[in-house]
């Protein structure tokens, strides 16, 4: 397929094009052809969201779900797995967006579908809520629920273990996928103790199963690198950077959008470890990039450029930083919208770049404002906001202010942290 080698745009237009077909066609002959519109516009969703186009990713999504709503209602038995299976896509679409709680409950649905589908019938549907059950544990995630998206995660991966006892073939790449969202969540947990060792266990099984130069390997060796760095190993973190971006551009292609989230990883880690002079330049080259093939809306390119920007920052180029992130911000405020936690994010990184360059109330001003917002997108105890209320008490108690209210429950407080976090691939 077009998608699987890099080739978005090409792919983007005949999955256009056969939405275009079989609309025509499902407006003469609804009954015959609605059914192949909703397989359509789901595709559709998909690509969409590859190059970046989210709002119009979601749109094809809600309507890929409206159908098959209204078709399961006059047939259940036939449709409402494909509506399972939309709603699965749509809450993907709606986290992409930054609408956390809505994605959540898309996905919360899907399951609820698709586990009573697999009580009446096990052997045909619990696949189908195993893989149900890992988007849920992201989805929970997402909103700061973490014991709950274990629990999902977990069982998404006992699911899966148990049919690929039974069909080795069939089920051990999907157990793969589960075990590394698993870890993924372990990981957003904090749990590194279990995270690393379950992303070493996945990779090997990516290894034997798919082969070492499969897309999804080459995601699993980038996970584990992630790990590694997040324990702050970058001993083995770097290596295993570098080995993964000189085999994604040797499977993949310099261009593909995957090896280009190996590039700026492997810039991050060689941040993260103070290496300017190797960060900066794989920065600026990934930026350029990025920007050729994806385009400079694209919210992988966004990431990059805010990534660049910390580093110039940590280089002591400050006005450059605040011109980088003053851009990012304004770009991802109109691709994204006010709302988005990416949005945020950048918001509090140019926060943290304006104090750097002694601009401290307007730090501590656009501080209040984006602990503010978390609070009302994400909630008191997200770690998004406690991070946030870190930061601007810290500023506020340098300036002699009173410190603001602490959440009711805070589990820990984040460490300040003026970086732009470097993307994570993910299955």
């Amino acid at each position: 397929m077009l998608s699987e080698v890099g080739r978005w745009e090409e792919a983007l237009a005949a999955s256009e094009e056969a939405v275009h077909i079989r609309r025509r066609l499902a407006v003469a002959n609804p009954d015959a052809y609605e059914p192949d519109l909703a397989l359509s516009l789901s595709n559709l969703g998909t690509m969409l969201s590859e190059v970046g186009r989210w709002e119009e990713a979601l749109a094809a999504s809600e309507e890929a779900v409206h159908i098959r709503r209204r078709l399961a209602v006059a047939n259940p038995d036939a449709y409402e797995p494909d509506v399972a299976l939309s709603l699965s896509n749509l809450g993907t679409m709606l986290s992409e967006v930054g609408r956390w709680e809505e994605a959540l409950a898309a996905s919360e649905e899907a399951v609820h579908i698709r586990r009573r589908l697999a009580v009446a019938n096990p052997d045909a549907y619990e696949p189908a809520l195993a893989s149900a059950l890992s988007n849920l544990g992201n989805r929970m995630s997402e909103v700061g629920r973490g014991e709950e998206a274990l629990a999902a995660a977990e069982e998404a991966v006992h699911i899966h273990r148990r049919l690929a006892v039974a069909n080795p073939d069939a089920y051990e790449p999907a157990l793969t996928a589960s075990q590394s969202n698993l870890a993924r969540a372990y990981l957003a947990a904090g749990d590194l103790g279990r995270a690393i060792p379950l992303y070493e266990r996945t990779l090997v099984d990516s290894e034997r199963v798919l082969g070492s130069d499969h897309p999804d390997t080459l995601i699993s060796r980038n996970n584990l690198a992630g790990a590694y760095e997040s324990a702050g190993d970058l001993g083995r973190a770097i290596p295993l950077y570098e080995r993964t971006l000189v085999d994604s551009e040797r499977v993949l292609g310099s261009d593909h959008p995957d090896t280009l989230i190996s590039r700026n990883n492997l810039a991050g880690a060689y941040e993260s470890a103070g290496d300017l002079g190797r960060a900066i330049p794989l920065y600026e080259r990934t930026l350029v990039d990025s920007e050729r093939v994806l385009g400079s809306d694209h919210p992988d390119t966004l990431n990059v450029l805010g990534s660049l920007a910390a580093s110039y920052a940590q280089a002591g180029r400050i006005d450059e930083a605040i011109m980088l992130l003053e851009r990012v911000t304004s770009d991802f405020v109109r691709v994204l919208g006010s709302d988005h936690p990416d949005t945020l994010n950048a918001l509090g990184s140019l926060a943290a770049s304006y104090a750097q360059a002694g601009r401290i109330d307007e730090a501590i001003t656009l501080l209040e404002r984006v602990t503010s917002d978390f609070v009302r997108v994400l909630g008191s105890d997200h770690p998004h906001t406690l991070s946030a209320r870190h930061n601007l008490a810290l500023w506020r108690g340098r300036r002699g202010m009173p410190p603001v209210p602490r959440p009711r429950s805070p589990t820990c407080w984040p460490t300040l942290c003026g970086c732009w976090a470097p993307t994570t691939l993910t299955l």
